[in-house]
């Protein structure tokens, strides 16, 4: 889901929030788990003249006990790689929201834990 306020777009500006094709967003970090699916907000690269909020949905119970779910955003380009969105998150039931300047690919993670010795 997202909420854009009014005054977000220049002009009218179609926008849509889908399941990207499989290998078109980076891999995720090798110390990244994802606990939902990967969702794209399009247009890419479009930049917001205020802030538009994204609601992520994500599975809970993959959300390891003491371990906080974390969005992370893909950088767009041939280099794209996952970064941390900075923006304040909040969870709201099984949602991850935070505040955007900028549509692409949003996925929720929490970081992986390795296996213990004799597992």
């Amino acid at each position: 889901m997202l909420s854009v306020p009014a005054g977000v777009f220049p002009a009218p500006t179609p926008v849509a929030i889908v399941l990207p094709p499989v290998g078109s967003t980076p891999a995720l970090p090798a110390h990244m788990s994802a606990v939902g699916a990967t969702y794209d907000v399009l247009p890419h690269e479009t930049q917001f003249a205020s802030f538009a909020t994204v609601s992520i949905p994500f599975d809970p119970n993959q959300v390891p006990t003491a371990l906080a779910p974390l969005l992370l955003r893909a950088s767009d380009g041939p280099n794209a790689e996952w970064q941390p969105v900075t923006a304040a998150q909040a969870i709201s039931g099984a949602r991850m929201q935070a505040p955007l300047r900028s549509a692409g690919a949003f996925v929720v993670v929490v970081p992986s834990i390795p296996p213990t010795q004799g597992d």
